[in-house]
């Protein structure tokens, strides 16, 4: 079968909310100020990330992207 764009922002959407909770799980049992540090800013990255393919996804109801709308 072929994969359009739209598969791959979510297929992308998922593995960032993944990347998020590892994140998140490694602030909660950090022992150590710095890492706990590390892990929150890392979390707070993939949040970015996962707002960034949220517009895309909503900008993609099909097999494109219409990128000229991810500014608005």
């Amino acid at each position: 079968s072929d994969v359009c764009s739209s598969d791959l922002l979510e297929l992308a959407l998922v593995a960032e909310r993944r990347a998020k909770a590892f994140f998140d799980a490694a602030y909660e049992s950090a022992d150590h100020p710095a890492v706990a540090a590390m892990a929150r800013a890392m979390a707070e990255e993939e949040d970015e990330h996962i707002s960034i393919l949220k517009k895309l996804i909503e900008c993609s109801p099909g097999p494109g992207v219409n990128w000229s709308r991810l500014g608005d």
